[in-house]
């Protein structure tokens, strides 16, 4: 079993999202159950939690599937976010009271070498969140050209670098599909240091473009006033500019819709920062809907 420290849990987040005594809820990128098990213990008998997550993780004993089993006001779904519109017209579900996304990669995701999420242990280019379906980031990489790949690599890393790092890659002749072997070439175009490892934003990009997280993302936030109560609530919790980018932009565009109710960045909250390094740029906001 990996260990696995859910980020936020000290803000409380069923309170910000005002979940009590018979709400309906949707935790919809449920992970670990971190979250869910004080979900479910905060709408009580009376009330349902519907938790989705599309790693099969979340069916394992120690993962969010063993919170599930200890309430049986969960309904646990090994599937994409986006599935959820189809899951409430199955339960007779037409609004719910809250919301919540947590956008994040668990430790122990990251640190499976088998997953392909990270440059510190070897392991093949996989990166796929749901591991039966789409292309690995060894595929997608061998079937871009160099444009793609550059603007790739720039437009989900904000890599400064794209296009010499996505020229260094195809011009390899027999590219190995290892994550160790990526990082390696990566680092040999930054001849300057930097203050972070020189395959992060790259990695970032890569892992953002095979699980095609913003435009589900922008789906999930087109789609999901007809799913919330009239002032009812989405919590969300991002990790990167990207997220940020994307969640700002739709949110400011739909003032009519939503009003922003609370901003945390986590950075304030230091006992997440000491535990998991990686919560140091994670934010929390809560969105209430408005009509």
């Amino acid at each position: 079993m990996l260990n696995h420290l859910t980020i936020g849990l000290n803000l409380n987040v069923e309170k910000h999202l005002n979940i009590k005594s018979g709400c309906l809820v949707a935790d919809i990128t449920t992970g670990n159950g971190g979250h869910l098990e004080r979900f479910a213990h905060s709408v009580g008998p009376t009330g349902l939690v519907i938790a989705l997550d599309q790693d099969a993780r979340c069916l394992q004993s120690y993962s969010a599937a063993g919170v599930a089993l200890k309430h049986s006001n969960i309904f646990l779904y090994n599937t994409c976010f986006l599935n959820i519109f189809s899951i409430l017209h199955f339960l007779n579900v037409k609004e719910l009271d809250a919301v919540f996304a947590d956008l994040g990669f668990s430790s122990p995701q990251i640190d499976n070498p088998a997953r392909g999420f990270s440059f510190l242990q070897d392991g093949p280019l996989d990166m796929r969140m749901n591991k039966d379906k789409g292309l690995t980031a060894f595929e997608l990489i061998n079937k871009s050209n160099v444009s793609e790949l550059a603007q790739l690599l720039y437009k989900y890393g904000n890599e400064p670098f794209a296009y010499k790092i996505a020229r260094k890659i195809k011009s390899e002749k027999y590219f190995p599909n290892s994550t160790h072997a990526l990082a390696s070439l990566i680092c040999k175009i930054y001849t300057k240091p930097c203050n972070h490892h020189p395959a992060t934003k790259s990695f970032q990009a890569l892992r953002i473009a095979v699980n095609q997280e913003t435009e589900k993302l922008t789906s999930l936030f087109k789609k999901i006033p007809k799913i919330i109560k009239t002032k009812g609530l989405l919590g969300i919790l991002s990790f990167h500019s990207i997220e940020d980018q994307l969640i700002k932009k739709h949110f400011h565009q739909n003032k009519i819709l939503w009003r922003l109710k609370l901003k945390l960045k986590i950075n304030t909250h230091t006992k997440d920062i000491e535990k998991n390094p990686r919560a140091r740029c994670a934010t929390l906001r809560i969105f209430q809907k408005l009509i």
